[in-house]
């Protein structure tokens, strides 16, 4: 059995990212990895995929589990990058906000 553990991070875009991201600027991400039921957080991991979608200086904040119940009512967006996890293992948002340089959050 799997579950979905959630990872919110900020990072810096590359040139490899997909979307309107300007090389450079940092942004908030949420991000979902599927692992085996009862597992730790596993960070390296979802920082080898966060990295394979073009960000870079990754900085987390914080790791949690979540359920499909905790999705009702949110929005199609979230709801896309959870069940992009449970199919293909990683699924994540980045947000259009852009960060100051030096933020942790």
């Amino acid at each position: 059995m799997y579950e979905i553990h959630a990872f919110t991070a900020t990072a810096v875009a590359t040139a490899e990212c997909s979307g309107a991201f300007l090389p450079g600027d940092r942004h908030a991400l949420l991000a979902f990895l599927r692992q085996a039921e009862g597992t730790e957080h596993d960070w390296p991991t979802v920082e080898e995929w966060i990295n394979q979608a073009g960000w870079i200086d990754i900085r987390f904040e914080r790791g949690g589990t979540i359920f499909p119940e905790n999705l009702s009512g949110k929005a199609d967006y979230l709801i896309n990058a959870f069940e992009k996890a449970m199919q293909h293992e990683f699924g994540f948002v980045a947000y259009d906000e852009v960060l100051p340089q030096d933020s942790e959050a």
